[in-house]
């Protein structure tokens, strides 16, 4: 997937994931940051001072492209294991958890 198609993720859901933490009175994330040092790799929202990343997965569904490609799960899978070493935890979801309530419970048990 390209960087600019990568990029509309977390800045599409950032607005939605902002004001349900504004409703709940958590700190609101950052969206698009490179975590990584030496490396391309974007997150979707991050919140620094938890060391939380939540990625949104919005390709699941596709037949192909998105992150159902051989290529795109590596690098997703590499993307992962390199924050996780670096000592971040990752949220992973679907475009319909952001919005039915899962997302929210996530977050209510980190914050």
């Amino acid at each position: 997937m390209t960087d600019r198609a990568r990029k509309s993720t977390g800045n599409r859901y950032a607005p939605i994931v902002s004001a349900i933490c504004r409703m709940n009175r958590w700190p609101e994330p950052l969206a698009e940051q490179r975590l990584i040092p030496g490396r391309r790799f974007s997150c979707d929202l991050v919140w620094t001072d938890a060391r939380l990343v939540v990625e949104v997965q919005g390709g699941v569904w596709l037949r192909r492209g998105g992150h159902t490609g051989g290529q795109a799960q590596i690098d997703d899978m590499e993307k992962l294991n390199e924050l996780t070493l670096l000592g971040w935890r990752v949220l992973q979801i679907t475009p319909q958890q952001v919005t039915d309530g899962t997302l929210t419970r996530l977050l209510a048990r980190v914050f």
